[in-house]
C-alpha cells in the first residue's frame, strides 16, 4: 500500500495492494484466500484510521468493492475445473485491469466538462 499510495488514488492503492496480496500468498483455497483478504483490508483500514487519514473512506470503499468483486469473480469461476493456481491468476488479472479501469475512470471524471 505504501508504494502506490503517494502516486495513485487511495481506493487504486488499496486495490492493487489487494492484488500484490493475492500474487504472494501461499492460501490453497478459495475460502482461506478470502478470510486473508478481508484480513488485509481490515489492517489498511486501520492504518488509516490511526494516521487520521482523510481518505478512510474511500479507502474502506476501495476494499469494499474489490473484496466484492473477488467474491463475485470466485463465484462465476468454475471451482471444479480449475486449481487454486488458475484461479489466483485469474483473480490477479482481473485485480489488475479493476485497478486500471479505477485509475481511468478517475481521469475520465476529473476531465469531464
Amino acid at each position: 500500500f505504501e508504494e502506490w499510495k503517494d502516486k495513485v488514488a487511495v481506493p487504486v492503492a488499496a486495490i492493487k495492494a489487494l492484488t500484490s496480496l493475492i500474487e504472494e500468498t501461499k492460501e490453497g483455497t478459495m475460502m482461506g484466500l478470502e478470510i486473508e483478504l478481508r484480513a488485509a483490508a481490515d489492517e489498511l483500514k486501520k492504518y488509516a484510521t490511526a494516521s487520521r487519514s482523510s481518505s478512510l473512506c474511500s479507502l474502506a470503499a476501495g476494499c469494499e468493492l474489490f473484496l466484492r468483486y473477488v467474491t463475485r469473480t470466485s463465484a462465476l469461476l468454475d471451482l471444479t475445473r480449475k486449481d487454486i493456481k488458475e484461479i489466483k491468476r485469474i483473480l490477479v488479472e482481473r485485480g489488475r485491469d479493476f485497478a486500471e479501469l479505477s485509475m481511468n475512470s478517475r481521469s475520465k471524471i476529473a476531465t469531464v466538462e
